[in-house]
């Protein structure tokens, strides 16, 4: 059995979790396990999921019950409707369940925060829901005056502000929160939560162990995500500026018909008027 502090972090503030700031919880050496989709649960951040398989809710019976805690661990993929064991990552995140409300279509909305990493040792139970053995991995800490960290520390929020800048779901609180963050592991995993990044990358962040790698891997997807903003703003721009001169291209089409007809309309006027005077004109001697 593990203990460890729980401090309350949500994407944009702190969350109290039974209106304390902070408590020690045991995490238990075996835990029920509840995969989920499209989603890698990170320490120190907060998710909200449906739960509706059959499987799943009496798992959170089960677990509200209790110490509320969770073994949370991603599908390897996302088309599987029930994953086996093989088919799910090793590594997860052990979970606190802070709400759980039914909905009214009978799945239960499910409020979790991140605690800590694990790797799972071995399955113990599959029925009527998975249960693993666990092993929580801590993270690699950096030296307390790690030039290296401080400058890519700094490169990340300088990286995350320009995203923010880009992205109107990110807000300037969540910014401030991520400014104010001096602890690494904290600001590596609130940045990757804010990022929604895809099951792949995420998984790479939460199993590397080393905080320095992990803030290299992080500022490299930060980047890559900037450049795309970036080049598809760019595209959007060339788009609208291509329709736009189609459409004056249109507009001073259709004007020149406009004129061309108008044109053609007096020359046969004036035809009009030449043939009527021509019988009179060749009748003067």
């Amino acid at each position: 059995m593990t203990d460890i502090e729980v401090n309350d972090h949500s994407q944009t503030n702190e969350i109290d979790v039974d209106n304390e700031e902070s408590k020690i919880l045991s995490i238990p050496d075996e835990l029920p396990v509840l995969p989920l989709r499209n989603l890698v649960m990170l320490p120190y951040t907060v998710a909200s999921i449906s739960v509706g398989q059959m499987s799943s809710l009496g798992l959170l019976e089960s677990v509200i019950e209790d110490e509320k805690l969770v073994a949370i661990v991603a599908y390897k993929d996302s088309k599987i409707k029930t994953p086996k064991p093989e088919q799910l990552y090793t590594y997860g995140c052990v979970a606190q369940i802070l709400r759980a409300r039914p909905s009214h279509n009978g799945s239960i909305n499910v409020l979790l925060q991140g605690l800590n990493k694990f790797k799972i040792e071995e399955w113990t139970r599959q029925e009527p829901y998975l249960q693993a053995r666990l092993t929580i991995i801590n993270d690699i800490e950096l030296e307390k005056d790690d030039i290296e960290a401080e400058a890519i520390r700094n490169n990340l929020l300088e990286l995350f502000t320009r995203l923010v800048s880009m992205l109107s779901f990110l807000s300037e609180d969540l910014l401030h929160s991520v400014a104010e963050t001096q602890d690494y592991r904290h600001l590596i995993y609130l940045i990757s939560s804010s990022m929604q990044l895809d099951v792949v990358n995420a998984q790479e962040i939460l199993e590397q162990d080393d905080l320095l790698k992990k803030m290299h891997k992080l500022t490299e997807l930060l980047d890559h995500e900037i450049q795309v903003m970036e080049l598809g703003k760019k595209i959007h721009h060339e788009a609208q500026g291509e329709m736009e001169k189609a459409q004056r291209e249109y507009v001073l089409r259709e004007q020149i018909k406009a004129i061309q007809r108008e044109l053609g309309e007096m020359i046969n006027r004036q035809s009009l008027q030449f043939f009527s005077v021509l019988p009179f004109l060749q009748s003067v001697p």
